[in-house]
């Protein structure tokens, strides 16, 4: 969903927002990924909201929205689910769908993702995915929880030797457009930087197709699927980030003097992006790379570090173009 989103969307001291880099932002996500049963104080405008939802009972069918205190209570909850539906229904009814139409390691040069067909499968990769989130009940120190910290007192100690130290750009969140929550919201009032922004909502919105299509996939072949997933990766690196790069260093406006801009991933439908036909659905994605493509050309002459994003956005749908069929 577009950000900000406001509180009620997600379990309580779940915030998202864009944020600088910065001490809000590193204790921010120490909040998050902290270890069941540890005790921490949201950063400061960011506090928990009040009150959580019942949980679901015996007689009713629908879904109720339930709270979690921490990304490990809620891995831990998913577990207790699958273990739950085992039992009630039989692993050969709860893991329905054919480990071929699962996402393979092989794509992504990680062997280390494995499909998941049955209940021991399932507890071992959310085994995998807490003990790197949070750290294998208790032990932390390498787990993101634990890197978090350790950038946080890094950066505090840094701050206090040099106290006028500045070690990112002069970022104002900002967004090109209203959200339609209502929420309040600095925009991007300088056209070039808007329309950068734009170029990367669009790369932004191309990855989601392409990620959609990747794990959601119907009738392509394997090469029709590495070609899915490099196109994917690809396109984080070689327009995404760049984009984002040279945003940061791109005036919001004269509303804002000094302050510069950054990625809003900003979505321009609210419907998910899943396309279902294949050969259509592959040439709408690598259209809107080339038009991006055309647009990076445009600006390339005020702005000519577009120009290699053009390039590598043209390479990325004319490699979709190829293997549509």
């Amino acid at each position: 969903p577009n950000l900000p989103q406001p509180a009620k969307h997600y379990p309580p001291g779940v915030v998202l927002t864009l944020l600088p880099f910065g001490e809000t932002a590193l204790r921010h996500f120490i909040y998050l990924e902290r270890p069941e049963g540890m005790d921490f104080d949201d950063a400061e405008g960011l506090a928990a909201c009040e009150g959580a939802a019942p949980v679901m009972g015996e007689d009713e069918i629908a879904p109720h929205l339930q709270e979690f205190a921490t990304v490990g209570h809620l891995y831990r909850s998913i577990e207790d689910g699958f273990r739950h539906l085992a039992d009630k229904l039989g692993e050969e009814n709860l893991f329905v769908a054919p480990a071929s139409g699962q996402v393979s390691g092989d794509l992504f040069g990680w062997p280390q993702l494995q499909p998941v067909t049955n209940v021991a499968d399932a507890v071992r990769a959310i085994e995998t995915i807490v003990e790197q989130g949070e750290g294998p009940r208790g032990e932390w120190r390498n787990a993101h929880f634990g890197r978090f910290l350790t950038v946080l007192d890094e950066y505090l100690a840094m701050k206090a030797a040099n106290p006028g130290l500045e070690v990112a750009r002069p970022v104002l969140p900002a967004l090109v457009r209203p959200p339609e929550s209502g929420a309040e919201a600095v925009l991007i009032t300088d056209p070039q930087t808007a329309a950068i922004a734009d170029l990367g909502n669009v790369a932004y919105e191309v990855l989601l197709q392409l990620l959609y299509r990747l794990l959601c996939h119907v009738d392509e072949s394997d090469a029709q699927m590495k070609t899915l997933a490099d196109v994917a990766v690809g396109l984080m690196f070689d327009a995404i980030e760049p984009l984002g790069d040279i945003l940061t260093t791109l005036p919001v406006g004269p509303e804002q003097p000094g302050r510069t801009a950054g990625p809003s991933f900003e979505l321009f439908y609210q419907p998910d992006y899943l396309l279902p036909h294949r050969e259509a659905a592959w040439r709408i994605m690598a259209e809107h790379m080339a038009d991006a493509a055309q647009l990076c050309r445009m600006h390339g002459s005020a702005e000519p570090r577009l120009l290699p994003v053009a390039d590598a956005l043209d390479r990325h749908a004319e490699n979709l173009r190829a293997h549509a069929r």
